[in-house]
């Protein structure tokens, strides 16, 4: 069958997205999580500097209302630092004047990259979204991952992974399992570029001294491949019982991270998706299959959220599964977007939806400003909240695993005993019908010999066949005592009768 990607395909599979900036008010009624993450995304507050936005061109300020100026704008100017040197230190602290005038800087690089693009090539787009666009966290994900860097606790709990060139295989088969069921064959995603979690290989080499640790350990490559595993053979032990929980653990849509592969393949649970065309695709169908091409990459990482929510049990709690961010770029057209799980069908189908919540243009200075603002509250938030709330589910899932290994155990001890008790309680029964069957017998023989002695004594009383008689109770007689004292008496020639 012919795999395909669009709408119609997505729709299908219960996949929907819509390109018009929604609401926090009407994202909350679809999702409060996704809700929550966005209003921390698109947090502008206090975000450029009083001395920078007099720096900026009219056409930036333009189209913004007073209050959004308000909200984004530092109110006071920043203090000479020779002048008032303690109240120039506080000024700095308190609006984090640091960030603000990196975020600047980059910005305007980012918009200088992009006014100098005029080749419809996607590659040029390539070098400013990876080169700038993202460049501070891969350069972070980079020296995490260099063979000479300080491999302590705090840098363990600070590893991610910013990758590209990987195509999705098995997130599609994972997908499959747990979309809407449809007759179509959706394509294998394969990101521009993505965001996950690092999945340790066990030891103080790579993790430091708290290698051991749960919160590290549960992001091991170890751990993850063996809820991976035990799960289907636990499933299959226990299906005669009705007691499998509808929602396998998968921890990466790569097959080769279960093997134990590369580095390349050591990520796991993907949070950003991004995909990106040249500025000749803007207005094209191109642009809608660019869409569908984050919708897709979405609901693969939202299904690996999904059942990891899961932990083992029935069905996980809708409110509780976290979203998935996803960015898309054609040209200079940025775009933000949520995707988040709507629905829980029939006890194992999602469905998904992925909404835009920030739209903005690379070849303007404070929209780009705005998106740094978004990348690094992306990160913070999945490196200090999604992070905890992923291990918390690993750790459900393992205790899951072990309360089924529990039931396991007991049922088939249990099995064993009745079995046993059942082959027990036979066997008595068939040696107390046997004695009853001996006993039986064993009176019926004693009524045949009395039944014998008596014909003895009437052939005695008929023919006076004594001879014969008496060798007849001789031999029935040799073998019980009672029957020789009955020989020593003694039988009347005349009338047979004994005295």
């Amino acid at each position: 069958m012919k795999r395909v990607l669009n709408a119609s395909a997505l729709e299908s599979a219960g996949i929907e997205f819509s390109e018009q900036v929604v609401t926090l008010e009407e994202l909350k009624r679809e999702s409060p999580q996704a809700r929550i993450l966005a209003q921390y995304l698109i947090d502008f507050k206090h975000v450029i500097s009083h001395e920078r936005w007099e720096e900026l061109d009219h056409q930036d300020k333009d189209h913004l209302s007073a209050t959004e100026r308000d909200h984004i704008v530092i109110p006071e100017k920043l203090p000479k630092e020779k002048s008032h040197p303690y109240r120039y230190q506080g000024f700095i602290d308190r609006y984090d004047i640091r960030r603000c005038e990196a975020n600047f800087d980059l910005a305007s690089r980012i918009k200088k990259k992009a006014d100098d693009i005029r080749s419809k090539d996607e590659d040029r787009w390539t070098e400013v979204i990876k080169d700038c666009v993202f460049e501070r966290l891969r350069e972070q994900a980079r020296k995490e991952e260099g063979a000479t860097y300080n491999r302590r606790a705090v840098n363990a709990l600070k590893r991610f992974r910013v990758e590209s060139d990987h195509i999705w295989y098995f997130g599609r088969e994972v997908l499959k399992e747990y979309c809407q069921q449809t007759h179509f064959e959706l394509t294998a995603p394969k990101p521009d570029l993505y965001l996950s979690f690092h999945a340790y290989l066990q030891g103080d080499a790579e993790c430091g001294p708290l290698s051991a640790d749960d919160y590290i350990e549960n992001f091991s490559v170890t751990r993850l491949s063996q809820l991976y595993e035990e799960y289907p053979e636990l499933a299959r032990k226990l299906a005669r019982r009705d007691r499998i929980p509808q929602f396998g653990f998968t921890s990466s849509p790569c097959k080769k991270f279960y093997d134990v592969g590369s580095f390349k393949d050591r990520a796991c649970f993907p949070w950003a998706v991004c995909e990106w065309k040249h500025h000749g695709k803007i207005g094209t169908c191109v642009e809608d299959f660019l869409y569908c091409q984050a919708a897709n990459a979405a609901a693969v990482c939202l299904t690996l959220f999904a059942n990891a929510a899961a932990g083992g049990r029935s069905t996980p709690v809708l409110d509780d599964i976290r979203p998935v961010v996803c960015m898309t770029f054609t040209g200079p057209k940025s775009k933000v977007w949520v995707a988040y799980v709507t629905e829980v069908e029939a006890g194992r189908r999602y469905k998904y939806r992925m909404r835009c919540i920030w739209e903005g243009d690379l070849r303007v200075v404070l929209d780009n400003v705005k998106l740094c603002v978004i990348i690094e509250n992306l990160h913070f938030w999945a490196m200090n909240y999604l992070r905890p709330w992923l291990s918390s589910c690993v750790d459900q899932w393992r205790r899951s695993i072990a309360e089924m290994e529990d039931v396991e155990s007991e049922s088939a001890e249990s099995d064993s005993s009745l079995n046993y008790s059942l082959r027990r309680a036979a066997t008595l029964d068939d040696f107390l019908n046997q004695e009853d069957e001996d006993d039986v017998d064993s009176d019926i023989d004693e009524d045949d010999a009395d039944y014998d002695n008596d014909e003895d004594y009437v052939d005695g009383d008929d023919d006076g066949d004594d001879g014969d008689d008496d060798g007849d109770d001789s031999d029935n007689g040799d073998d019980d005592d009672d029957e020789q004292d009955h020989d020593e008496k003694k039988v009347c020639e005349v009338c047979g009768s004994v005295y």
